[in-house]
């Protein structure tokens, strides 16, 4: 009779390692593929979220909304971010979903909306008013659709309706310039995006996205160069500097709605400058 051969050990190692070596070898290959096809998904979310601004636009002669809108010269009334403009163009919501005055189901179905769509967003778990929650929903708007080069930084100029600090006004669609480069809405861990000019020394001279965002945001720093994006949302973070920063010449993936409707994705900080200020770091 002919005796049945099995495995030896030796040969089942092996065969555990050839396993193991091309499980490590398609990981990567898969994590990145599940990358680019979450930052694909968040793409046409941004691009949702664009169409919603165009139909608020429609309704209020042109004007689209300003980040944040509180009651004039601090009298009581609700205080209204462009989420909450925005939200009842995106879903059934009609009321506030920010705030102590938003009501619990609306709060609750606003975050199943196109607003909270970025996969690859960890919704903030700091929020220490869970009335506020809302606000971060992985999307940011411009503080600054006026910058163009030659015109200074100024917050008085700002699309922010917030007394004390951002003394801006609402400006209409039409009147804003280079609507094809220009950033209105993009990935960033909070829901403005503020940014500040370079000081010099071109790309290089830019600070770099920080690591520790809660501090580190434009509007709290001053930072020459500092730009409120979630630059690696679509990316593998790279690592970051001593200085509690990313390198500045790292690949990014950044998705951003422009002015004009069309979505992108940017890969580099220099890109994310020139689509708030119009021109490249001097």
């Amino acid at each position: 009779m002919r005796k049945a051969r099995a495995f030896t050990l030796v040969e089942l190692l092996v065969v555990i390692g050839i396993i193991a070596l091309l499980i490590s070898i398609l990981l990567p290959s898969l994590a990145n593929a599940r990358r680019n096809a979450n930052a694909v998904k968040c793409l046409s979310n941004i691009r949702q979220v664009g169409t919603a601004l165009q139909m608020y636009c429609g309704d209020y002669r042109g004007a689209f909304p300003v980040c944040r809108q509180d009651p004039e010269n601090g009298a009581g009334g609700l205080q209204y971010y462009w989420i909450d403009m925005l939200a009842p163009y995106a879903s059934r919501i009609n009321s506030v979903v920010i705030g102590s005055n938003a009501n619990a189901s609306d709060k609750s179905e606003f975050q199943k909306t196109v607003f909270f769509g970025c996969t690859e967003y960890d919704p903030r778990t700091d929020v220490t008013d869970p009335n506020y929650i809302n606000a971060y929903p992985g999307y940011g708007m411009t503080l600054h659709p006026y910058l163009k080069p030659g015109i200074p930084w100024n917050k008085d100029l700002t699309n922010c309706r917030w007394p004390g600090v951002y003394l801006g006004h609402y400006y209409k669609i039409g009147s804003v310039t280079s609507a094809a480069e220009r950033m209105l809405v993009a990935d960033s861990n909070l829901w403005l995006i503020d940014a500040r000019t370079s000081g010099g020394g071109g790309v290089s001279g830019l600070p770099g996205q920080p690591v520790d965002w809660k501090t580190g945001y434009a509007g709290m720093t001053g930072q020459a160069g500092q730009m409120d994006y979630d630059m690696y949302r679509h990316v593998k973070r790279p690592t970051p500097r001593p200085n509690g920063y990313y390198p500045v010449n790292a690949k990014a993936g950044c998705n951003v709605l422009f002015f004009d409707g069309h979505a992108a994705t940017l890969t580099s900080l220099g890109e994310a400058y020139h689509a708030i200020f119009l021109t490249d770091p001097p």
